[in-house]
C-alpha cells in the first residue's frame, strides 16, 4: 500500500495505481502511471513464473491479521510449490526506500500476515519500485522457521507509537512518524554523533567498526532529510499564507518560481514515434523515459551530439513533449531583516 503522506499529490497516485492494479482497468490512469501500473503486474507474473507457479495463483489488495498488531492489506500475494508463498509490495513513489527490506515493519507486517492466514512454510516478500533505477528496485527477504520473533517485533513498534508512549528515537519507528519534524527527541538521535562524525579523515582507511558507525548515522542523515522536507512545505505554506519566515539571525526565507523543464506529457505516442527511428533495445534500456536518457539514447542512434541532438530528438517527438515549471523553492535572503 501507498506510505507517502496523506492527501499528498503522491500518495493520490499511488492509491490510483494500485486500485487500477487490483480492478486490472488502467484507462482512469495518465500515461505514466499505466506504465508503471503494467510494469507492477509484468513483475508480480514474472515472480510466480520464476518460482514454478501459476499466475492464475495471484491475488491483490489482500486483507490480512497480524496477531496482537491488527489489520493491513498486502498487495500481491501468491501460493507457490513447496507451500511456499511470495507476498510483492508495491512501492509506487520516485524516491528510494530508505529501509533495507530485511528490516521494514511494513514487509514484516505483510508475511507474519500472511504466514498466519496460509500457513505457508517459508514467505518470499519482495518490495518492488519501479521507478527507482539501483540497487532498491527490486528487493527480496526470505522467512521461514519461527514467525513469532517478527510478530514480538511488530507488537513493540505498534506499543511505541502510541500517543501516550514516551518518544524513544531510532531508526524504524522514526521511520513511520509523521511527528519528527517536530520531535527534540528525533533531533537529538539524529546530531548526537556529529561533532564526532565531522572529524572523519576522508584519505583514511577506516577499520570495520568505524566504517559501521559512519553507516549507522548515514541512515540517520536520511531520515532527517526527509524531516526537512516536511518543514520546507510547511514554511513554503506559511509564506504563501502570508507569513513571514525568518531565522533567529535575521535571515528571511522568500519564495523563488522552479525553472522549466521539458517533460513527457504522451507516453504511449513518443514510444510509437521513437520506434520508427531506435530499436526497441534502445528504448527499453531508457524504459524510465526521462528526457535525459532518452537524449543519451538519441545520440547512440543517431549520431548526432550537443544541440543537434536536442533539437533532433524533440523533432521526433512532436507534441509528446509539453513544458512544465518545477515547484518553488526557499532562498536564503541573508543578512536582511524584517
Amino acid at each position: 500500500m501507498p506510505t507517502e503522506v496523506a492527501d499528498s499529490p503522491a500518495a493520490e497516485e499511488g492509491s490510483a495505481i494500485h486500485r487500477a492494479i487490483a480492478m486490472g482497468d488502467f484507462s482512469k490512469l495518465n500515461s505514466d502511471a499505466r506504465v508503471v501500473a503494467q510494469q507492477c503486474v509484468d513483475f508480480g507474473e514474472r515472480a510466480i513464473l520464476e518460482r514454478g507457479g501459476d499466475p492464475i495463483n495471484a491475488h491483490h489488495e489482500v486483507g490480512v491479521t497480524i496477531p496482537g498488531v491488527g489489520k493491513g492489506t498486502a498487495d500481491f500475494v501468491a501460493m507457490i510449490p513447496d507451500n511456499d508463498a511470495l507476498v510483492i509490495d508495491w512501492k509506487t513513489g520516485r524516491v528510494p526506500s530508505g529501509l533495507d527490506v530485511r528490516r521494514d515493519p511494513q514487509i514484516w507486517a505483510y508475511a507474519v500476515g500472511v504466514w498466519e492466514a496460509t500457513n505457508a512454510t517459508r514467505i518470499h516478500a519482495c518490495r518492488f519500485h519501479p521507478r527507482v533505477w539501483d540497487e532498491t528496485r527490486e528487493q527480496w527477504a526470505l522467512f521461514e522457521g519461527d514467525r513469532m520473533p517478527y510478530q514480538i517485533a511488530l507488537h513493540r513498534i505498534v506499543e511505541r507509537s502510541k500517543p501516550e508512549s514516551p518518544a524513544v528515537a531510532g531508526e524504524i519507528q522514526c521511520r513511520f512518524c509523521r511527528a519528527k519534524a517536530a520531535c527534540r527527541e528525533f533531533a537529538t538521535w539524529v546530531g548526537e554523533t556529529y561533532q564526532e562524525m565531522a572529524l572523519v579523515p576522508v584519505n583514511e582507511a577506516l577499520p570495520a567498526a568505524r566504517l559501521g558507525e559512519i553507516l549507522t548515522y548515514r541512515e540517520r542523515l536520511k531520515l532527517a532529510n526527509r524531516a526537512m522536507e516536511i518543514v520546507e512545505e510547511q514554511a513554503k505554506a506559511a509564506i504563501r499564507a502570508g507569513h513571514e519566515v525568518v531565522s533567529p539571525d535575521g535571515t528571511r526565507w522568500e519564495l523563488k518560481p522552479g525553472a522549466t523543464v521539458r517533460t513527457l506529457s504522451d507516453y504511449d505516442t513518443a514510444r510509437r514515434l521513437l520506434e520508427q527511428i531506435i530499436p526497441s533495445d534502445g528504448l527499453n534500456a531508457a524504459s524510465k523515459f526521462s528526457i535525459t536518457e532518452l537524449e543519451k539514447v538519441w545520440r547512440l542512434a543517431t549520431g548526432q551530439k550537443g544541440k543537434t541532438a536536442k533539437d533532433g530528438l524533440e523533432a521526433a517527438l512532436h507534441g509528446a513533449l509539453e513544458l512544465v515549471q518545477r515547484g518553488e523553492s526557499l532562498v536564503a535572503m541573508k543578512g536582511e531583516t524584517t
